[in-house]
């Protein structure tokens, strides 16, 4: 039972699960067979097409603790958003503060918005930007290419509340990273991994409310519970952007033999975060589901999904509220080409602050078209 599997995934993520008791209902429906391994949902870095040579990266600057370093970062924004590209100075001077190094890995690694694709270099500067104490680098760059050096580890600590910092005014990608650390560590660490899970949490960091709220989920199930209350439980806490719950539901509703609102649910998924799909369900799974389906009723769900997606209210989860760009015409294949495309042209831990409107550009939607052929 996919349940069952999902307690694998939370001992891995956690310290301590409940028992899993099946819901009220016990006749079921086969579920998908799963892999209890940690999601990973970041995609490899792009190789260069091409062999070049590989500039280095400026390893000296100091960093400047005053308000005045992200002056650089906006301008860059600025013309990224209103030319599509950035002055060559501007780029040197990307190279002096941790968000400026992080967004330069972002355009070097997908070759956007006038640069060049340089995998290399893209990995140096997330290093870097790292290092610096910016953990949203750390976290896009996590479990594929960030090194576990001990200058990260005590930019690590010091944003996660690790060295006495304050945690109210911790960084959530941090306090999730610095969880998974101490996760590893084991022993008397994993008390304070769950604190960190949940100071996280708190911070709105979605993957720690996905695990915590997995946890929630089987602790309320211990007792039996009706398929309305589940539904109705799965649906609210779907509806606020909790996106571990399209997992859920779907399986809820497999297990009850709703092949239609299953598949619905997975399709949801499989947009939402690929990393977390990918490890429950397999393409066979989906065409079990589909087979299951009237004749013909496959573009119905698929049309259910785009408007679902693209009508959503927003969450401040960029993950769900970057669809909102397809309002206008919700189809399936806008969608697609979202989930496909829209890495390379939006970063997305800035949409709310450096790069906010840049879905709404004409820089945007070229740098959407460059990659409609790939």
């Amino acid at each position: 039972m996919i349940f069952q599997h999902l307690r694998m995934f939370i001992i891995s993520a956690s310290c301590f699960l409940f028992a899993w008791p099946t819901l009220a209902n016990p006749a079921s429906q086969a579920v998908p067979g799963i892999q209890p391994t940690t999601p990973d949902s970041i995609a490899p870095l792009r190789q260069p097409a091409v062999s070049t040579q590989v500039p280095s990266v400026n390893t000296t600057t100091i960093v400047n603790p005053s308000v005045g370093v992200s002056i650089f970062v906006e301008k860059a924004a600025e013309k990224i958003i209103t030319a599509g590209r950035i002055d060559p100075i501007l780029v040197s001077n990307l190279e002096h503060s941790a968000d400026g190094l992080f967004i330069l890995g972002w355009l070097y690694e997908f070759g956007a918005y006038g640069f060049d694709v340089n995998a290399e270099l893209a990995y140096q500067y997330y290093q870097k930007a790292a290092e610096r104490g910016q953990m949203d680098a750390a976290h896009y760059c996590w479990q594929r290419c960030l090194n576990l050096t001990p200058a990260w580890l005590s930019a690590m600590r010091a944003v996660a509340g690790g060295n006495g910092a304050d945690t109210v005014r911790a960084n959530p990608q941090g306090l999730y990273l610095y969880s998974k650390w101490l996760l590893r560590q084991g022993g008397e660490a994993l008390s304070l991994a769950d604190k960190k899970l949940l100071d996280a949490a708190k911070l709105r960091q979605p993957q720690a409310i996905n695990e915590l709220y997995i946890q929630h989920f089987l602790q309320w199930s211990k007792a039996k519970r009706s398929f309305p209350e589940a539904l109705k439980k799965l649906n609210r806490c779907a509806d606020e952007g909790v996106v571990a719950c399209y997992l859920l539901l779907g399986s809820l509703y497999q297990r009850h033999g709703y092949a239609q609102e299953a598949l619905l649910n997975y399709l949801l998924l499989q947009q939402l975060d690929y990393g977390l799909f990918r490890n429950y369900l397999s393409a066979s799974k989906l065409a079990e589901l589909e087979m299951r389906l009237p004749k013909g009723s496959l573009p119905v769900v698929q049309s259910r999904v785009a408007t679902r997606l693209a009508t959503h209210p927003k969450t401040g989860f960029d993950a769900i509220d970057r669809f909102r760009v397809c309002s206008p015409n919700a189809t399936y294949a806008c969608i697609r080409k979202i989930v496909k495309r829209d890495p390379a042209c939006m970063l997305s831990y800035f949409a709310d602050s450096y790069f906010m409107g840049l879905r709404e550009t004409s820089a945007y939607q070229n740098c959407m078209n460059k990659y409609a052929a790939d």
